[in-house]
């Protein structure tokens, strides 16, 4: 009998290091909730982990060793701050090592739509319904619906980039125009967040409310803007807003009181504009505005006031003063309109040195230039000092800006020539006096003189 040996070799074989992160190479998590990610091997008996964050800030977690073969990063509140690359790097004894990553991606949709603007409306009338949705993250990510029954009646995404790190609150409009009052309706406002990954529950968030209509009132209501007082500055632009409530379609006619010529314009059926595109001082007057509704008639004024302060002041007579003498300093300020509203004043430091207002009345359409005259006397010469002169238009309704106009002035001051005191003394010397000399002056000896010594005290 033949005897058969069968040899059987078992040869090892090298298995590589596998690493794996769950719950996968990008992760989905929101605003305020906690994130756990599992970084392990297989083919390693144990291994050491290290996490990073690869944007190179802090992630503000922790991290917890599960077992020879596993660990975890934790993240307790996730922020905006937390939309990142994290890498786990896995080192196994056996001296190989693995790198795997994670793409963070944040989102915030916590918040329910706000519906405004639903209630009081007027049958017939253009009213606009706010929706906003508060506190959200990517905003262009979010789109927003006006939904009626089964028919999405206005569509939107959000316009605006996200801001890093923001949450955002994205509103949109919509102009409805209810067709008659006692009417049930209802409207909603619908946002959804397109985010891959978002949970389909956490995608869509909605908001209903009812339109309430009011009967139209028989009353007509007439409005212009601005109204009262309206303070324009010469050159710029001015309109004037004059429009209707309770009514669908009005008939507008613009008066000036003083018989002006007026530029107006029609915008709609329940408003008209009075456009003046460049202010003069003509224009101040009082306007008023007739608007007429279904027999009813009303009318609203409003008083134009014109200003004009373009300049600055301008300081003369600072230079080649002279120490101990009185140098009168001039401010003029040019174009001012009305002149008595003017304020001018001189100023040194914190100390107001002179203050008066203009004293011309003001001719009516007509710019001026005011003067103040301020008298200064340099106590020495070489000291660094200056001067400003400020100007105030003291016309309520003038913008903050637009008040005061300064002017600051170095005060260049020279050095003085020396005076004969009174304790000048004159020595003379005899002069021989002949037959055909001449009557003296009476001026003083002149002290260049070789006859004549001066001793002076400069003052």
């Amino acid at each position: 009998m033949e005897l058969r040996i069968l040899w059987v070799f078992v040869i090892p074989t090298a298995f590589s290091l596998d690493v794996y992160l769950e719950p996968g190479r990008k992760v989905v998590s929101r605003v305020g909730d906690r994130l756990v990610l599992k970084c392990g091997v297989r083919n390693c008996q144990k291994a050491d982990f290290l996490w990073r964050n690869l944007e190179d800030r802090p992630l503000h977690s922790s991290m917890a060793r599960v077992s020879d073969t596993e660990s975890q990063l934790i993240i307790e509140n996730i922020l905006l701050m937390h939309e990142v690359k994290i890498e786990c790097k896995a080192l196994c004894s056996d001296g190989s090592r693995r790198v795997r990553t994670v793409d963070v991606e944040v989102y915030s949709f916590p918040l329910d739509p706000v519906v405004s603007g639903n209630e009081d409306l007027k049958p017939g009338m253009k009213n606009d319904l706010t929706c906003q949705v508060r506190d959200v993250y990517p905003g262009e990510r979010l789109k927003i619906e006006w939904v009626q029954g089964e028919t999405i009646l206005k569509e939107e995404y959000g316009d605006e980039a996200t801001v890093e790190g923001e949450l955002q609150s994205l509103t949109s409009v919509y102009s409805y125009t209810p067709k008659s009052e006692g009417k049930d309706e209802s409207i909603t406002c619908k946002a959804t967040l397109g985010v891959p990954g978002v949970p389909a529950n956490q995608q869509t968030r909605s908001s209903t409310v009812p339109l309430t209509v009011q009967p139209l009132s028989l009353d007509l209501d007439a409005y212009l803007e601005p109204k009262g007082k309206v303070v324009s500055r010469v050159g710029d632009r001015l309109v004037l807003k004059c429009g209707v409530r309770n009514c669908q379609k009005a008939e507008f006619s613009w008066i000036s009181l003083d018989d002006k010529d007026l530029n107006t314009s029609s915008v709609s059926e329940t408003e008209s504009h009075l456009v003046i595109e460049t202010v003069k001082l003509d224009h101040q007057t009082t306007i008023g505005c007739k608007a007429r509704c279904n027999g009813s008639v009303r009318e609203r004024k409003a008083n134009v006031i014109v200003y004009s302060f373009p300049l600055d002041p301008v300081v003369s007579g600072n230079e080649g003063l002279r120490p101990g003498m009185k140098n009168n300093l001039t401010c003029r300020v040019h174009d001012v309109y009305p002149g008595e509203r003017l304020k001018i004043e001189w100023v040194q430091g914190e100390t107001v040195l002179k203050e008066e207002y203009g004293d011309e009345a003001t001719v009516e359409g007509e710019l001026q230039s005011l003067t103040s005259v301020y008298s200064y006397t340099p106590k020495s010469e070489g000291r660094d000092e200056n001067i400003t002169c400020r100007a105030t238009l003291d016309l309520p309704g003038v913008p903050a800006n637009q008040q005061t106009r300064s002017s600051t002035v170095p005060l260049t001051v020279q050095p003085g020539r020396p005076n004969l005191s009174t304790t000048a003394v004159l020595t003379t010397q005899p002069r021989p006096v002949t037959e055909t000399s001449t009557l003296q002056s009476p001026n003083p000896p002149n002290p260049t003189n070789n006859d004549v010594s001066c001793k002076y005290v400069c003052e």
